[in-house]
């Protein structure tokens, strides 16, 4: 199974991809605005969709981990990372975070921008 983590070099991307690296049954990339070393390391920038299009072949499954700081570049990654997965037919987008990706955002942007997407994404609110 090819399994594609977006944010691959954060830290929770880190302690999964070794996590998976040990298990032997995937086949792994690290899709990451930030390079590094790594033998699975695809460069791509979810806020940039151009450079997504070759980057989703033959991926089953993603993992998104990737993060910015800022909201309105959180809801333009989901929303490319969408696109592109219905476009690649992927089977299934795997969301992790954290608390501490919720940390800078004031409470009236917060208000705003999360009712927003709620109603456009979700049946239940």
């Amino acid at each position: 199974m090819n399994v594609l983590i977006t944010g691959g070099t954060g830290f929770i991307g880190r302690k999964l991809l070794k996590k998976l690296k040990d298990n032997k049954k995937y086949d792994l990339s690290i899709l990451d605005r930030k390079e590094n070393n790594s033998d699975c390391f695809v460069f791509g920038d979810l806020m940039d969709y151009e450079s997504l299009k070759d980057k989703f072949n033959e991926v089953n499954v993603v993992v998104h981990l990737a993060y910015s700081p800022n909201y309105p570049e959180n809801i333009l990654m989901i929303e490319n990372l969408i696109k592109i997965c219905k476009e690649n037919k992927i089977e299934k987008i795997i969301l992790l975070s954290s608390m501490s990706a919720k940390r800078n955002y004031p409470r009236s942007e917060e208000r705003r921008v999360g009712k927003e997407c709620r109603s456009r994404w979700s049946p239940y609110h």
